[in-house]
C-alpha cells in the first residue's frame, strides 16, 4: 500500500509540479534585461497539483523569491503570483497585496502557466477600464511587436493578441 501511494503521489503531484517548475525556470533564464528590483509575476501557477502544494511557484515571497534568484543569478527580485488592476491602481499578489507604482509596469515580467503546465512569457498587461474595454501596457519584455496604441481595446482585439497579453485581475483586496 505504501509503495502504491508513493507512486500515485509521484505521478499525480511531483511529476507535473516538476514539469511546471522546469518550464518556469526556462522562462526565467530567458527574461530580457532582468535586473535588481525587477518584478516577476508567476501567473496562473496552480496552488496545488494533485494533493501537493506547489510551494516554489506560489508561496510568495518565501520560496518563489529564492527560486527565481537562484535560477537567474539576479538578487533583489520581487516575485508574486498575480497582478491586479482596479481604477488604474496596480497591485502584485504576494501573501498580501503589494501596491505597485505606475512606473513599475516597465519593470514587470509575467511568466504565465498555461493548461499543460508549461509556461510562457507575456509582454503586454491588459487592464479593464470599462465593461469590454481594456488598456494595454507594455511590460519589460515587450519588443514593440505587436504594435499597440494608447487607446481602449475590445475583448475581440485582445483575443487577437492572446499570445502576448496577460489580463490583470480586477479586484484589489
Amino acid at each position: 500500500w505504501c509503495a502504491a501511494t508513493a507512486l500515485a503521489e509521484i505521478r499525480q503531484c511531483w511529476t507535473p509540479e516538476s514539469k511546471n517548475l522546469r518550464s518556469i525556470a526556462q522562462q526565467l533564464r530567458g527574461l530580457a534585461d532582468l535586473r535588481y528590483h525587477d518584478i516577476i509575476a508567476l501567473a496562473h501557477a496552480p496552488l496545488q497539483i494533485g494533493t501537493a502544494p506547489h510551494f516554489a511557484a506560489t508561496s510568495c515571497p518565501y520560496s518563489s523569491v529564492p527560486f527565481a534568484e537562484m535560477t537567474t543569478g539576479v538578487a533583489g527580485l520581487l516575485v508574486g503570483r498575480e497582478i491586479f488592476c482596479e481604477d488604474g491602481r496596480l497591485a502584485l499578489q504576494l501573501n498580501e497585496m503589494h501596491q505597485l507604482a505606475p512606473g513599475d509596469v516597465r519593470r514587470i515580467h509575467v511568466i504565465d502557466t498555461v493548461g499543460d503546465l508549461s509556461a510562457k512569457v507575456r509582454t503586454l498587461l491588459a487592464c479593464q477600464v470599462a465593461p469590454g474595454a481594456y488598456e494595454l501596457y507594455p511590460l519589460k519584455d515587450y519588443t514593440g511587436s505587436p504594435p499597440i496604441a494608447p487607446r481602449a481595446y475590445s475583448h475581440d482585439e485582445l483575443q487577437a493578441l492572446a499570445d502576448s497579453v496577460y489580463l490583470a485581475h480586477r479586484h484589489l483586496r
